[in-house]
């Protein structure tokens, strides 16, 4: 929950920032650079996190990975997040500035969640159902997962739309397990 509220916080502000200069696009490139690389080496994450290590050399590993690389308020909201020992929250952080930056630009985030893998023709005309739906262009990514056993899920923005096999056994076990059978007496 913390984390959440954290990844909010410096979201909003950064894109606030980014908003005010115009610069929202350019800011988000940078931002999603350092979620890649955060993503790609454990190591530089371990560092970050280790309390033995003064903020100072950590300061001085941001500024090296990261001064030239990215534009000014990046680099300084990274050297902020050192600085109050929210840099392990980047991950999160960016997530909330890219929610931001597609709703701004009109773009939902999908994913759909198949037993077996989709073709693109039906990804495609699944994401089109889902655009007349929600009046936006939606980014699907799709996923397999077996346990649905059959149909889809669907999480659109914060709204889960269940049609599996799993979630409509799941509500008649749950049907049937509140029947109550009256014995009959003879």
């Amino acid at each position: 929950m913390i984390g959440s509220q954290v990844a909010k916080k410096y979201g909003t502000a950064m894109f606030q920032v980014a908003e005010s200069s115009g610069k929202v696009e350019e800011y988000f490139d940078d931002l999603r650079a350092i979620r890649e690389y955060v993503q790609s080496d454990d190591a530089f994450l371990s560092f970050i996190r280790a309390p033995q290590i003064p903020d100072a050399d950590k300061t001085a590993v941001i500024k090296k990975a990261f001064f030239d690389r990215v534009s000014r308020p990046v680099y300084e909201l990274l050297v902020i997040l050192n600085q109050k020992r929210r840099l392990p929250m980047i991950e999160g952080i960016v997530d909330y500035y890219e929610q931001l930056y597609l709703e701004e630009i009109g773009v939902i985030k999908a994913v759909i969640t198949t037993a077996i893998p989709l073709g693109q023709d039906a990804l495609g005309q699944l994401t089109g159902k889902l655009e007349k739906l929600t009046g936006k262009k939606v980014r699907a990514r799709a996923k397999v997962d077996p346990a649905i056993i059959g149909g889809v899920v669907v999480v659109l923005h914060n709204q889960v739309i269940d049609k599996s096999i799993r979630y409509q056994l799941q509500r008649l076990k749950e049907r049937l397990m509140a029947l109550k059978v009256h014995e009959q007496t003879a």
